[in-house]
């Protein structure tokens, strides 16, 4: 995989894959951020099936601050609101280092979506960066924007919390435990258990399971390494705090900012990060603002419905989707093809 380490402290990786098709008036960027764990690898499959279908863009996929692996047992724990500054600061040295203007297309998973809406925010506020670029698409992909306590996973997780159990602390005993186990046997677990059902996987089938091998990579790089989930788990825990109930960001990114770029907010119909009620709530209060601007969805495909976890077996499905998406945002949500 194109990785290359950014010169930030500490260092963390971006995934880069240049533009396929030069056009003089083009300069397009799809930056995507994830969720956590703040690990882009998982998004590689997705994000090449995106860049076939749209060669015009540049792809630039960001790793979180924590995320690269330490040989020192000391370790900070990154919180939210240094990962926005961290994504903040690297897409604003990126937008300085483009010599024509750029335009901007943002997609983001599950607590990317809180993440991205206020870097969107501290870019566009920016004076340094005023004229310099252009915010085109905002694509939130399951996104936990708001109160992440009250989803399903959220509330076990408070629960742990006030269990006072060292859920961190048996996690990273775990990790360390993992090194010794062969990559095959847990590449053997790890396939097993994502695996769809076989009908869903058949080679050559419109749900072929793509993708797998990038997130069996990302994911045993995660498992064996202590210092990855201890920043992993102590971020969930910030995101408790930090996801709240408060609408004063999605005000702005929905309604009342001057800007002109579509935002897109696409929804899982059972989400254990993303309660039904958070998620109807959003879309009721904006749903019907400005439908030229926000486009508001819940998945409809009842026979395999996307997952929030899609980058581990549904790459293929939901990058079709994305790329209708973006198509319609082009043309102010007229359905294309």
């Amino acid at each position: 995989m194109p990785f290359e380490y950014l010169d930030t402290e500490p260092k963390t990786r971006a995934y880069i894959s240049p533009r396929k098709e030069f056009l003089s008036s083009s300069n397009d960027i799809l930056i995507m951020i994830p969720g956590n764990p703040g690990l882009v690898g998982y998004y590689v499959t997705y994000l090449d099936y995106v860049q076939r279908a749209l060669p015009q863009f540049e792809v630039f996929g960001l790793d979180y601050l924590g995320f690269t692996k330490q040989n020192t047992k000391q370790q900070h724990i990154f919180k939210v609101e240094e990962q926005i500054n961290h994504k903040y600061v690297v897409i604003k040295d990126k937008i300085k280092q483009q010599p024509n203007k750029p335009n901007l297309y943002f997609l983001s998973h599950s607590l990317g979506g809180f993440v991205t809406q206020r870097t969107i925010k501290k870019l566009l506020e920016d004076e340094e960066l005023k004229d310099k670029f252009e915010i085109k698409f905002n694509g939130m992909i399951t996104p936990t924007t708001n109160d992440i306590a009250g989803s399903e996973s959220g509330t076990k997780m408070v629960r742990l919390n006030n269990s006072k159990l060292p859920i961190v602390g048996m996690a990273m005993t775990f990790s360390s435990l993992c090194s010794y186990i062969p990559e095959s046997v847990q590449r053997y677990i790890l396939t097993h258990h994502w695996t769809a059902p076989k009908q869903v996987i058949e080679e050559g089938s419109d749900h072929e399971n793509v993708g797998l091998e990038h997130s069996l990579q990302t994911t045993m790089e995660l498992i064996n390494t202590p210092s990855l989930v201890n920043q992993a788990l102590n971020m969930a825990r910030d995101e408790l705090d930090a996801i709240s109930k408060l609408d004063e960001v999605n005000d702005w990114i929905y309604v009342d900012n001057q800007y002109s770029f579509k935002n897109w907010c696409f929804f899982a119909q059972l989400d254990h990060w993303v309660s039904n009620e958070t998620r109807d709530h959003l879309i009721s209060k904006y749903g019907q603002l400005n439908p030229k601007r926000n486009r508001f969805e819940i998945c409809e495909n009842v026979e395999n419905p996307i997952k929030h976890a899609f980058v581990l077996n549904q790459s293929k499905e939901f990058a079709e989707i994305t790329i209708d998406r973006i198509k319609q945002a082009e043309n102010c949500w007229v359905k294309s093809g």
